[in-house]
């Protein structure tokens, strides 16, 4: 190779990146909750492990070089690590803009005892530091932490049992917890699961889950009107079942599913929050319970052709019940009667640089008495049902409005690429993009933007821009931008705009 064409593979994404970061920024915006997404995804690539990777996602992972090997007999082993973030925002938050700079340390600490036994704590601190005149709290430099980000104590529960069959493992403490697909429930908690696999033949597997926990108490309750809202006192308990099963169809002549894999959950919310100071007029407790099924499917190729090999689907419809109060002081509580539905397709192309599309479907009810999607005081009219569906999980909505999912309608489609194959340092460059549009469910409800509420079903579009760039094992550069342009339910139109460049140092 030309040494000219070295260079260019060589710093192609440096200059991108730097072109981008060059573009001015005054007049970035973003909703307070845009930067709200951006710790839920930080925290999500912590996780990565446990959930499908979407686009604009960045893996943080422990180096596995030194993960402990699942099944080493030796008695005693650890493993201990970190990352440091530091990443640049600016957004506009009601009309201004700001601008943060925030440093976000994570270490952690593991030991295996027995094979069988393992013991995992991971600490937080974050260094927040805001442009002059744009923080939140007056506080121009911030610091939270020392916190403790996860701490769990986990066994091998089917090291114990002599069937090669089951394979389950049963943790407590405060870790990642979610059941479906996340929608009614994605969240680190303090409580326990025990979760596994039951192979019933080479066919068939059996995946089950049972889970308990409570909100961490240091975390804002999702009811702000609620007094005392800067913490939260909510349990939950749930269980899921499903079902893998490879090569399903009408006899082996005619397969439909290469791959099946349908799931069934219930989960309960109880909310167990107390006033503070005690509101003697008023009750604000929001209980709840859901029902969700859903599932993965991937088509046989023998059937429906070759095209379909690289094509997937996967969806969920959530039912939620229960009762809330609304939004007269003494009235009794009234129903709640939701819903939520998510539906997604992906394809990916056998091309250089796998490019993959995705479009998505997103539905959550929404009810045309609330003025707020979250609390009692503006909620729900009193002596009617509740419509509008409240879950307690994430649904990726967009960098810059990332609305909460009630009462919306969402169609989100994105693609993404690696355009530099088999170069060094940067085979694992990813460009991509995510456009969005967003309607009301229920034409004179509200949604969690309290700017759009006009009667009007159009609630905007968005387009967002990415790229992650995994330049060393142990270092990541991440590039966000997102547009978004305000529909016919706001009375101000302006589009929003939003920027974020980041760095991950994994040690």
């Amino acid at each position: 190779m030309a040494k000219s064409g070295w260079v260019v593979a060589r710093f192609l994404p440096l200059v991108l990146l730097g072109a981008l970061l060059a573009a001015p920024v005054a007049g970035y915006a973003q909703s307070a909750s845009g930067r709200q997404a951006l710790e839920e995804e930080a925290r999500k690539a912590a996780d990565a492990a446990s959930r499908r990777k979407r686009p604009g996602d960045v893996d943080v992972k422990r180096d596995e070089a030194n993960v402990i090997p699942p099944k080493d007999e030796r008695a005693f082993l650890y493993d201990y690590g970190g990352w440091g973030r530091s990443s640049f925002t600016t957004f506009d938050d009601v009309g201004r803009d700001r601008t943060i700079r925030e440093n976000d340390v994570r270490f952690y600490g593991s030991t295996k005892v027995l094979t069988a036994h393992e013991l995992y704590v991971r600490g937080q601190m974050t260094w927040v530091n805001f442009n002059k005149g744009d923080s939140f709290n007056n506080n121009q430099f911030d610091l939270v932490g020392p916190r403790l980000d996860q701490g769990y104590y986990a066994v091998d529960a089917a090291h114990y049992v002599d069937d090669e069959r089951l394979d389950a493992d049963v943790s407590v403490g405060r870790q990642f917890l979610n059941i479906g697909s996340g929608v009614a429930y994605n969240a680190v908690a303090d409580g326990g699961k025990v979760e596994g696999k039951w192979r019933v033949d080479p066919e068939y597997t059996v995946d089950f889950k049972v889970l308990g926990s409570r909100t961490v108490h240091s975390a804002n309750d999702i009811d702000g009107s609620k007094p005392g809202s800067n913490r939260s006192r909510r349990f939950f308990y749930g269980g899921e079942v499903g079902l893998e099963r490879f090569g399903w169809g009408f006899g082996p002549e005619v397969p439909v599913f290469v791959n099946f894999r349908p799931h069934l959950y219930f989960l309960t919310q109880r909310d167990a929050g107390r006033e503070s100071p005690q509101n003697a007029t008023r009750e604000f407790e929001y209980d709840s319970w859901y029902v969700g099924f859903g599932g993965l499917t991937e088509l046989s190729p023998k059937t429906f052709g070759e095209w379909v090999k690289n094509f997937s689907f996967n969806g969920e419809i959530v039912g939620e019940f229960g009762k809330s109060f609304g939004a007269t002081a003494g009235a009794p509580q009234d129903r709640v009667e939701a819903y939520a539905f998510t539906a997604e397709t992906e394809y990916f192309f056998d091309v250089m640089g796998k490019p993959r599309v995705t479009l998505a479907y997103l539905l959550a009810s929404g009810d045309k008495n609330r003025g707020s999607v979250t609390g009692t005081v503006g909620g729900n009219r009193s002596g009617s049902h509740d419509r509008g569906f409240l879950g307690f999980g994430y649904v990726l909505t967009g960098f810059v409005l990332n609305p909460r999912f009630s009462n919306l309608h969402v169609v989100r489609s994105g693609v993404s690429w690696q355009p530099i194959e088999k170069r060094e340092y940067v085979e694992n460059f990813e460009v991509g993009a995510q456009y969005y549009l967003f309607a009301k469910a229920a034409r004179a409800g509200a949604v969690s933007d309290f700017r759009a509420f006009k009667t009007k079903r159009f609630v905007g579009t968005e387009l967002d821009l990415f790229t992650n760039w995994a330049i060393f094992s142990d270092l990541t550069a991440s590039l966000k931008f997102g547009n978004y342009s305000p529909g016919s339910a706001y009375a101000n139109r302006q589009d929003r705009l939003f920027l974020t460049a980041s760095l991950t140092l994994s040690f």
